[in-house]
């Protein structure tokens, strides 16, 4: 479906760069941001909480808990300081 919407020049830039930069046109990476915004899935994507084995070692230490807050707290964190100026 195709739309006009209207966005401030410097984050239609910064859209740019990241599609380039990610190696994916500026289409997907519209729709993979919205789709990830709006929580609506892709047709026959499993929808859950993904779990990673951590491998340990006997004298290791606890396993590490992060939460989808920490991430996104990382990931805000690393927008602010690459786009602050």
């Amino acid at each position: 479906m195709r739309t006009t919407i209207d966005l401030p020049p410097e984050l239609m830039q910064a859209a740019k760069i990241a599609a380039v930069e990610r190696g994916m046109s500026l289409k997907d990476l519209f729709t993979k941001a919205l789709t990830h915004e709006i929580g609506a899935g892709t047709p026959g994507r499993k929808h859950g909480r993904v779990t990673f084995p951590l491998v340990s070692a006997p004298d290791a230490e606890p396993k590490t808990s992060i939460t989808n807050a920490d991430i996104e707290a990382a990931f805000e964190a690393e927008d602010i300081e690459k786009y602050a100026q």
